[in-house]
């Protein structure tokens, strides 16, 4: 559909449409009152990947004009959804981003669905404390011969996740006994696999929120 040099001189309502082809909307002038609410566009996007590359370098066009848009009109929610296909569009161009941007660009999807979810990096959070809890109990207690040995790890994955706030935190909670230096002991005669899993943990963890915060920059229009 072509909107080219188009001038929108009042409200257009875009909502839920599904446009038959790319749209074009450059050189268009649009309304303060623009809405492209629930839009289901550009579906080829995700589908299998297509040969032809010449349809993803238009779709990322069209997706950069229309965040522009968005931004002039100061619809910035409108201007992060449509930022999101437009990084989409451009992951299927292999030469127009390098690997590590490709993988930055799939991680930013898979945790935080590129700011639009807020909930995602606060659900991963919770997951990996699970599994730092996990690996914990498994380096410390192999045969689980440690009493209250996984509520132990779990308090530890807790305290390490994001030194030194989380620990500073943890503090209000633990409770002095034999048992937690019972397992605090267990874990030191393992040392390459105690370290490997806090420092994993320990930068997902940073990663996870610093994802959330982005979310909750986006959601609310922080500038």
């Amino acid at each position: 559909m072509n909107f080219s040099n188009a001038l929108f001189t009042a409200r257009a309502i875009f909502d839920e449409a599904m446009f038959n082809g790319v749209p074009d909307f450059s050189g268009a002038t649009l309304h303060a009152d623009t809405s492209f609410q629930k839009l289901q566009p550009f579906r080829d996007i995700e589908g299998p990947k297509n040969q032809n590359l010449e349809i993803y370098q238009r779709y990322h066009n069209a997706f950069r004009i229309l965040r522009q848009h968005m931004e002039n009109i100061s619809d910035y929610t409108a201007a992060f959804m449509f930022g999101r296909l437009e990084q989409k569009a451009r992951r299927r161009m292999p030469k127009s981003m390098p690997w590590w941007e490709r993988a930055l660009s799939h991680a930013y999807e898979a945790f935080a669905d590129y700011g639009q979810n807020a909930a995602w990096p606060v659900l991963w959070l919770a997951a990996a404390w699970l599994f730092a809890s996990i690996g914990y109990s498994a380096i410390a207690q192999p045969n689980n011969e440690i009493d209250n040995g996984f509520e132990s790890a779990m308090g530890l994955a807790f305290a390490n996740a994001l030194p030194p706030f989380s620990y500073a935190v943890s503090l209000f909670f633990k409770t002095e006994g034999s048992k937690l230096t019972e397992f605090e002991k267990a874990l030191h005669e393992s040392p390459f696999l105690t370290g490997s899993v806090m420092t994993l943990h320990t930068v997902f963890a940073a990663t996870m929120v610093f994802f959330l915060l982005l979310a909750l920059k986006r959601r609310f229009q922080i500038r």
